[in-house]
């Protein structure tokens, strides 16, 4: 049998698989994460008290919490792409997410000398770092589920990202449903979206082995 032949033959016995886009994933993963943190975030609490018209009214809280969501998409989105060899290289999609995320944290550390909403305890949720750590478990263990039927070769960037994204969905509402004070936002909001980075890049190196 010639070559030619045995590999037609070989190709008509494979079974086509779906491949969802890049888009798609970010789709999925964000319709279902972001509603899980909403739902547990109203089953433990409520919001803060005028938080929905402090949006309205404070365009700096309003980019505060759009830089959160935005951080939370394009932050898994890197870990989509970096999870599709020849699609994207580390040095474009990496340094971007994380000079977003730096700019997500210096608002907040501007804030410590001109804050944009005055400091309050209204609002303040006692374990608030606590559940902004275990508001994140299903959005980084779906995170990781998506990319892994991908063929992730930079395990650990792949998982980091992903790791990031899912603690900023949780630090994200925290900003509404938790007090207002940029020390405190700092040190039990945004510190978790850092630590399930790191975490995320353990899970990635140790779970996205392939076999």
């Amino acid at each position: 049998m010639k070559k030619d032949e045995l590999l037609d033959r070989l190709a008509a016995d494979l079974t086509p698989t779906r491949r969802f886009s890049p888009a798609t994933l970010v789709v999925i993963w964000l319709t279902v994460s972001w509603a899980f943190v909403v739902a547990v975030t109203f089953a433990t609490g409520d919001l803060r008290p005028s938080a929905l018209a402090q949006l309205l009214s404070s365009p700096r809280f309003l980019l505060e919490c759009l830089l959160g969501l935005i951080v939370g998409v394009l932050a898994f989105r890197a870990g989509v792409l970096l999870a599709l060899p020849g699609r994207a290289r580390w040095r474009r999609v990496v340094p971007e997410t994380v000079v977003l995320i730096a700019v997500w944290f210096g608002a907040y550390v501007y804030g410590l000398i001109d804050p944009a909403l005055e400091p309050s305890m209204v609002g303040k949720r006692p374990h608030c770092l606590a559940e902004t750590f275990l508001f994140s478990s299903l959005p980084i263990a779906l995170g990781l589920w998506l990319v892994a039927r991908r063929t992730p070769i930079q395990r650990g960037w792949t998982g980091a990202m992903v790791g990031a994204s899912a603690a900023s969905l949780p630090a994200l509402m925290m900003q509404i449903a938790c007090m207002y004070d940029p020390k405190h936002i700092l040190a039990f909001h945004l510190l978790p979206v850092l630590v399930m980075g790191l975490f995320g890049a353990f899970l990635g190196w140790v779970a996205l082995r392939k076999p």
